[in-house]
C-alpha cells in the first residue's frame, strides 16, 4: 500500500475551511446498519466537493463547555491508485469536518492520519466476502475507515449503500467502517455513531435517523452521553490509542 501525497495538515486546513452546510441529496434507506444510495445515483456515485452544496445545516456546537477527550485516531484507507483514488482529498476532508462538528458537543475530536492507498481490487465492494476481505488492512488501535468506489447492499444486491459499520464475520472483535463514493457528508459521522454504540432512531433529522427533511442534523443529549462514554471506554482499554 502506498501513501497519498497530501498531508494531515492539508486535511485540517480543508476542515477549517469546509462549509457548515451539508446536502440532503437523498434519504437513508430502510432498516439496516448502513445508508442506502438513492436510485438516481449511479454505480460510481457522487464525489462530493467542498463547496457549492445546498441542504441541511449542522446544529451549532453546544453552548455549554465539555472536557475534550484525547484526539481519537482515525485511519483512512482509499481504494484505487494514487492517480485514480475512489474518493478525493476534498471528499475525505468534508467527511472528517462534518464528523468533528457533530461530535464536538460530546467533546470528541477525530484526528485523521495521512490517507493510505488501498489496492484497486477493493474499489467495488459487492459481497460479504468483499467486506470481510478489508479486515486484513485494519489499522490496530485506530478507527479504520475504508473509502471505496461502490458498496453493494448485500441483502438486496440491486441496491447500493453509502456506508456501513462492519464486523468481520469470522472474528466479530474486528470492526471497521466502509464509506462509498456515493456518501453524503454525514455518512461517516453516522457510521461513527454506530461504531460508538448508537442504534438507529426514528427522530427526524437525528444523525442516526433515516428520516431527513433538509433540516439541521444533530444528536440528542443521551446519544452524546453514550458516544462519549464509549469513547472513554475505548481509550481506557487502549482499543484506541491517540497518536
Amino acid at each position: 500500500m502506498g501513501r497519498r501525497k497530501w498531508s494531515h495538515a492539508a486535511v485540517l486546513s480543508r476542515w477549517r475551511d469546509a462549509p457548515k452546510h451539508v446536502p440532503a441529496i437523498d434519504r437513508m434507506g430502510p432498516l439496516g446498519s448502513d445508508q442506502r444510495v438513492p436510485s438516481v445515483v449511479g454505480r460510481r456515485g457522487i464525489l462530493s466537493g467542498a463547496g457549492g452544496l445546498i441542504g441541511s445545516a449542522l446544529l451549532p456546537r453546544a453552548a455549554h463547555a465539555v472536557d475534550v477527550l484525547p484526539k481519537l485516531p482515525l485511519a483512512p484507507l482509499i481504494a484505487g491508485t494514487s492517480d485514480a483514488p475512489a474518493v478525493t482529498a476534498a471528499f475525505l476532508a468534508e467527511q472528517l469536518a462534518t464528523a468533528n462538528d457533530l461530535f464536538a458537543p460530546a467533546g470528541m475530536v477525530f484526528e485523521a492520519a495521512d490517507a493510505t492507498t488501498l489496492d484497486a481490487k477493493f474499489r467495488d465492494v459487492d459481497t460479504r466476502a468483499d467486506r470481510d476481505a478489508l479486515a486484513a488492512n485494519v489499522v490496530a488501535r485506530e478507527i479504520t475507515v475504508f473509502f471505496v468506489g461502490s458498496l453493494r447492499d448485500v441483502d438486496d444486491p440491486k441496491n447500493y449503500r453509502m456506508g456501513v459499520t462492519w464486523r468481520k464475520l469470522t472474528d466479530l472483535k474486528i470492526h471497521y467502517i466502509i464509506v462509498s463514493a456515493a456518501a453524503r457528508p454525514t455518512t461517516m459521522a453516522h457510521e461513527l455513531g454506530h461504531f460508538f454504540g448508537l442504534d438507529h432512531t426514528y427522530v427526524k433529522n437525528n444523525l442516526m435517523s433515516y428520516d431527513r427533511d433538509g433540516g439541521p442534523v444533530s444528536m440528542s443529549d443521551p446519544q452524546l452521553v453514550t458516544v462519549r462514554k464509549n469513547a472513554q471506554g475505548a481509550l481506557a482499554r487502549k482499543d484506541l490509542v491517540p497518536r
